[in-house]
């Protein structure tokens, strides 16, 4: 649905769940004016949403858990991609934040692998990326 370059900011982490889940929830992508109706009503929209964070740093996992559960916002934490995908089959979640690089299972084979299930076509899933770029 979206990518979140890390360090993430609350700003652009809690805006992309608002867009993510307002357009999952039949808001017009394109209605602005809808949207922006919405983040006037952040905490109020995103209040008792269900986050599946999955992340396999620990520092960054408590970073984010933080920053969502100040916006009273439940959070779950899988360690990869494969930790997500069986957290997915029992329980309910309305995002998913999917860190695209983990040990195991990265985030874009979990992305790949949650897609195949028609039950999650609609399921926001934000890219987490550190975008980081390797010396030449």
């Amino acid at each position: 649905a979206r990518v979140l370059s890390k360090p993430v900011n609350k700003f652009e982490l809690l805006d992309s769940l608002v867009r993510s889940i307002s357009v999952n929830r039949n808001l017009e992508q394109n209605n602005e004016a809808a949207i922006d109706n919405v983040k006037a009503n952040l905490n109020k929209e995103l209040y008792g949403s269900r986050i599946l964070l999955v992340e396999d740093n620990d520092l960054n996992q408590e970073f984010v858990s933080e920053l969502l559960s100040q916006s009273g916002i439940i959070v779950s934490v899988g360690n990869n991609g494969q930790e997500a995908i069986e957290m997915l089959s029992s329980e309910s979640v309305d995002a998913v934040l999917m860190d695209m690089q983990m040990p195991v299972m990265d985030g874009i084979t979990a992305t790949r692998e949650i897609r195949k299930n028609t039950e999650y076509k609609q399921l926001p899933i934000i890219a987490l990326s550190a975008n980081v770029m390797e010396a030449a």
